[in-house]
């Protein structure tokens, strides 16, 4: 007499797996029978049903890979890259080095020409004169934002003009430079006559 063993419970296996907006539902129906069949019971443990399902337009990698995100990532991206690009740029963080090496060469008897090599960190140039030797940056006449070489015009013949340089950017200004002088020659004056009743009186 054969004695059939019970059967065990059928067992419900089932795995869920999200990718993205699809899920994958796969179930795994176990029984030693296979439903009442000893025949079919190995077969039976190791068969099974997968359902899928997912809805239209799906994207398996994920929303966070959408066009959407690229687009802001990208417009993100451009508006740090502008205000980086307008915040670096370089800043003194000291006062310009001196002026050094100026020079003052008469070009006629009523023009000098001042040069100058650039000094570190300055931004810009102010120029100081006077008919005395030893410029005074505070009683001097000041001629500002000038670039070398400057042309210093319309002046006296006959005069000797004294000149200093000063360095200035952002945080402050240089020490003068070393004093510049040139001398102008005297001014031509053309022959004329001055006439007064009977007497003629000629001056050149």
């Amino acid at each position: 007499m054969k004695v059939r063993s019970p059967e065990p419970p059928a067992r419900d296996l089932s795995v869920h797996q999200h990718f993205g907006a699809a899920v994958i539902t796969l179930t795994l129906l176990s029984a030693c029978g296979g439903g009442g069949n000893p025949d079919a019971g190995p077969a039976a443990e190791q068969a099974g049903a997968a359902l899928v399902t997912a809805p239209p337009n799906a994207n398996p990698a994920g929303d966070s890979a959408g066009p959407s995100s690229s687009t802001d990532s990208a417009g993100s991206t451009d508006s740090a890259g502008s205000t980086d690009s307008a915040s670096t740029e370089p800043q003194p963080d000291a006062a310009p080095d001196p002026v050094r090496g100026v020079t003052a060469l008469v070009e006629n008897q009523s023009v000098i020409t001042l040069r100058w090599p650039d000094a570190a960190r300055a931004a810009r140039y102010d120029l100081y004169w006077s008919f005395d030797p030893g410029v005074d940056i505070q009683t001097g006449n000041r001629v500002e934002n000038v670039t070398a070489p400057f042309k210093h015009e319309r002046l006296l013949g006959g005069l000797t003009h004294h000149y200093v340089v000063q360095a200035v950017n952002a945080v402050g200004l240089s020490a003068p430079s070393e004093e510049a002088s040139a001398t102008l020659p005297p001014s031509a004056v053309s022959a004329f006559r001055v006439t007064s009743g009977d007497s003629a009186i000629a001056l050149s």
